[in-house]
C-alpha cells in the first residue's frame, strides 16, 4: 500500500476515534433530561427535602471542571502522549457514569461528584487533544475536520436522550400533579440502572478513541525538510518587510498618536504570548464575558426540562424536544462560524446577546398559554435558546484569535475559558444561597446577557467591515490599553 493511501486510511480512523470521544462527551448535554428523573428518585428514595434547583450543581460543576481540565489535558498530551489523555477520559468519563449507579442510591452529593466533577474533568482532558491529533493527519482540511469532531459533541444528546427516556419511562407516565415529580415505583427503580446502560455505551465509544486516536508521526526527512522550508520562507518574508515597510518605530508612533487612517488601513500581524495576555484589556473583557455566559448556559442545560415539566405533563414530548435542541446547538455553531467569517466577531456577538436576552426574558411568559399552543411555543423557544447558546462556543474562540493572533490561540483561549470555570463556581454559590423558581432563573439569565453585551461593545475588532466600523467607537476610547498600540507592526515578532 502506498504511503499516501496508508496515511489517508489512518487519518480517517483517527477522525472516527476523535468523533467517538466527542460524541461520548456529548452525554453531558443529557443532564437537562436526566435532572427530572434524578431529582424524583432522590426525593422519593434518598432525601425527601431535596430541591429541584439543586440540579444546577450538575451542569455548573461539569462546565467548570471542563474548563479547569483543558490545560491539564494539553500538558498530559504533550508530556505523556495522546494515549494518556484518552485513557484518562475513559476512566473518568465512563467510570463516573457507571459509578453513579451506586451513589445515586445513597446521596445526591455523590451524584454531583460523579456526574458533575468526574465527568466534567473527562470532557476537558480529552477535548483539545483529540482535535489536535485528527487535524495533524489532514492539515489542509482543518476546518472540516474540527467541524466533524465538534459536531459529535453537539449530537450526543440527540442520541442519548431518547435512549434514557425509552429505558426509564417507556409508558410515558406523567409526573405527580402536586409535586411535579415522578412517583411510579417501577419507573424509579429503573433510574439507577440507566447509568449502567449509558456507562457501557460510553465505555465502548471511549475505548475506540483509545485505540484509534494518535498523532501523525513525522519522519526525520520530513522534519528536516520542513525546517529548511520554514527558515527559507521566514528569510524571504523578512526581506520583503524590510524593503517594503516603513520603519517599525514610525508605525508605533502613529498608532500611539491615534493616526486613524493608519489604524484603519494598515494590516497588522499580531501574536500575543500567553504570558503577556494580562497586559491587554481585551483579555479581561473576554474573560468576564465567558464568566457571565456560564450562568444562562448552566440554567438552560439544567432547568429547561424542569420548567417544561411544571407546565406540560408529557414526558416523552419534553424528552424529544431536549434531543432536538442538540441539533440547534450543533448546527448553530456552524451558522455562527459562517456569520463571523462574513462580519467578523463583534457585531454577531452583540446581536446574539441581545436576542438571547429577549428569549430568556420572554420564555417564562409562555407558561400563561395552555394546550397545543403551549407546546408549540415551548418548541420554538427551546430551539431558539440553544441556537443562540451555540454562538458562545463559535464566536469566543474567533474573537480570541482575531484579537491576540492565531499562533498561541490554544493557550490563549484556554486562559479565556477559565472565566467559564469561575462562572460555574458563582452559579453554584447562587444556587446554594438563593433558591428560586426556574422562571426567576431565566429572568436573571436575561439580565446577565445584557451585562455581557455591555462588555462586548468595548471589544476591539480590527476586522470589522468598513461600513460597520462605527461599532469600534467604544473601544477607541481606551486605545492605550489595546493590543494594536502595544505591538510591532508588519513583523512576525510575538508580543
Amino acid at each position: 500500500m502506498k504511503k499516501e493511501k496508508k496515511d489517508l486510511l489512518y487519518g480517517i480512523l483517527v477522525v472516527i476515534g476523535a468523533f467517538c470521544l466527542h460524541f461520548s462527551c456529548g452525554h453531558f448535554y443529557t443532564v437537562s433530561n436526566m435532572a427530572t428523573y434524578i431529582m424524583s428518585y432522590i426525593a422519593a428514595r434518598v432525601d425527601k427535602n431535596i430541591s429541584d434547583s439543586s440540579a444546577v450543581w450538575l451542569s455548573a460543576l461539569g462546565l467548570g471542571c471542563q474548563g479547569m481540565a483543558m490545560p491539564i489535558g494539553g500538558f498530559m498530551g504533550k508530556k505523556f502522549g495522546p494515549k494518556s489523555t484518552m485513557i484518562a477520559t475513559l476512566i473518568l468519563g465512563s467510570g463516573s457514569i457507571l459509578l453513579t449507579y451506586i451513589v445515586v442510591q445513597k446521596t445526591f452529593i455523590g451524584v454531583v461528584f460523579t456526574v458533575g466533577i468526574m465527568f466534567g474533568l473527562s470532557m476537558g482532558i480529552g477535548y483539545s487533544v483529540a482535535i489536535a491529533c485528527a487535524v495533524s493527519w489532514f492539515p489542509g482540511r482543518r476546518g472540516l475536520i474540527v467541524g466533524i469532531i465538534v459536531g459529535g459533541f453537539g449530537l450526543g444528546s440527540l442520541i442519548f436522550t431518547p435512549i434514557q427516556t425509552a429505558y426509564i419511562n417507556p409508558s410515558n407516565l406523567k409526573v405527580d400533579s402536586q409535586t411535579r415529580r415522578f412517583t411510579d415505583p417501577e419507573l424509579l427503580d429503573r433510574v439507577p440502572n440507566v447509568f449502567l446502560v449509558m456507562g457501557s455505551i460510553l465505555a465502548a465509544l471511549q475505548l475506540a478513541a483509545c485505540i484509534l486516536v494518535r498523532m501523525k508521526p513525522i519522519s526525520k526527512e520530513e522534519h528536516e525538510d520542513g525546517n529548511e522550508e520554514e527558515e527559507e520562507e521566514e528569510e524571504r518574508l523578512e526581506r520583503a518587510r524590510i524593503q517594503n515597510s516603513p520603519s517599525t518605530d514610525s508605525k508605533k508612533k502613529k498608532l500611539v498618536n491615534g493616526d486613524s487612517k493608519f489604524n484603519r488601513n494598515t494590516v497588522v500581524e499580531v501574536n500575543v504570548k500567553s504570558g503577556k495576555l494580562l497586559r491587554h484589556i481585551d483579555y479581561y473583557l473576554l474573560f468576564f464575558m465567558m464568566l457571565l455566559n456560564c450562568f444562562p448556559i448552566s440554567v438552560l442545560t439544567s432547568s429547561l426540562k424542569i420548567f417544561g415539566q411544571t407546565h406540560i405533563s408529557d414526558d416523552r414530548f419534553l424528552s424529544t424536544i431536549t434531543a432536538v435542541t442538540s441539533l440547534f446547538n450543533c448546527g448553530g455553531r456552524v451558522v455562527w462560524g459562517a456569520v463571523v467569517d462574513r462580519f467578523s466577531f463583534k457585531i454577531p456577538i452583540c446581536i446574539q446577546l441581545c436576542i438571547w436576552s429577549v428569549l430568556l426574558f420572554t420564555f417564562p411568559v409562555i407558561a400563561y398559554v395552555t394546550g397545543v399552543a403551549l407546546k408549540v411555543l415551548y418548541v420554538i423557544w427551546a430551539c431558539a435558546l440553544f441556537f443562540f447558546l451555540s454562538g458562545v462556543f463559535s464566536m469566543m474562540p474567533a474573537a480570541t484569535g482575531t484579537i491576540f493572533g492565531p499562533v498561541n490561540l490554544a493557550v490563549n483561549y484556554g486562559m479565556v475559558y477559565l472565566g467559564f470555570s469561575f462562572g460555574s463556581v458563582l452559579s453554584l454559590v447562587m444556587s446554594l444561597f438563593w433558591e428560586a423558581s426556574p422562571e426567576i432563573y431565566f429572568t436573571v439569565s436575561g439580565c446577565v446577557c445584557l451585562a455581557t453585551f455591555a462588555l462586548a461593545i468595548w471589544l476591539d475588532d480590527r476586522n470589522l467591515p468598513r461600513r460597520l466600523r462605527f461599532m469600534n467607537w467604544f473601544s477607541n476610547q481606551c486605545l492605550s490599553s489595546r493590543v494594536s498600540n502595544q505591538l510591532t507592526v508588519n513583523t512576525s515578532e510575538d508580543l
